[in-house]
């Protein structure tokens, strides 16, 4: 502690009552003789003490040898959150549960705490004992996101399906061998990035929230068969990917020039007028 202390650590700066004439004045408690015994036995740093002293002073229970076998003297950030949602005790119990049976996780009390906040975000109700400490945490944990991102497809899918008839009027146009093609939900792009391998799926929100627009070209004999992806904004054509993120051919930019003079400069003109 005092090497911590002389060293400025910042989490070390009053802690400790300096002119305390007995170990009870000085921690601000009293520490158990197992404390004592394990403080030394297990040489634990100034760091780790002066984690386990501020959680003593805020009320926790749990003696050192729990708080440092279990992880707590390296997550005090995180516990100080995790203590909105269940007590310290609670905390510990469910924690040794998990491990009995076989489910502890490494990163527990980052996993755990966003278990939580997707419960509560899902309204889920946090008093009910089977979701605040759930068996088969890491596969809870993985249908709450799932349900969070379903949530969120919906509404961006929404969004896209308000934007489209506006849209197909905009950029919808054919050639004897290419045609433009609007998507029409989120699925639809994410399939486009998969087939093509390219990064569009990242683009539905930017999409569905009218920051940018994405069409797809493909060829006219096989309009269901992933072949070109663009990216328009105010009438210019920001980028065109192929497999791969590949540039357009000779040909593809041969008809990207006459979209772009049927589509996108006769509306800029209609709209100058």
């Amino acid at each position: 502690m005092v090497k911590s202390y002389l060293g400025k650590h910042p989490a070390a700066r009053g802690v400790l009552n300096w002119n305390g004439k007995s170990l009870r004045k000085v921690l601000g408690f009293q520490p158990t003789k197992l404390e004592l015994r394990h403080a030394d036995k297990a040489n634990v740093s100034g760091g780790k003490l002066v984690h386990w002293i501020k959680l003593r002073k805020s009320g926790c229970q749990i003696l050192l040898p729990d708080l440092d076998a279990y992880g707590w003297l390296t997550e005090t950030l995180i516990l100080k959150n995790l203590r909105e949602f269940v007590p310290f005790d609670k905390l510990l119990a469910y924690q040794k549960r998990l491990e009995k049976r076989g489910e502890l996780a490494a990163y527990f009390f980052r996993d755990y705490l966003d278990y939580l906040r997707e419960c509560q975000q899902l309204g889920y109700d946090m008093s009910c004992k089977e979701i605040l400490y759930p068996n088969k945490l890491a596969e809870k944990h993985l249908q709450n996101h799932l349900r969070i991102e379903h949530r969120r497809d919906r509404l961006l899918d929404q969004k896209i399906s308000e934007r489209y008839p506006q849209l197909v009027e905009k950029y919808e146009y054919a050639t004897k061998n290419f045609c433009v093609v609007v998507p029409q939900n989120s699925g639809d792009l994410i399939a486009e990035g998969r087939d093509l391998i390219h990064c569009v799926g990242d683009y539905i929100s930017s999409f569905a929230n009218g920051f940018t627009d994405i069409v797809f070209l493909r060829k006219a004999a096989e309009p269901a068969a992933s072949y070109y992806t663009m990216e328009l904004y105010d009438g210019e054509i920001l980028q065109c990917r192929g497999w791969d993120n590949c540039d357009p051919t000779k040909e593809i930019h041969a008809f990207l020039d006459e979209f772009k003079q049927n589509r996108l400069t006769k509306k800029r003109r209609k709209r100058a007028v």
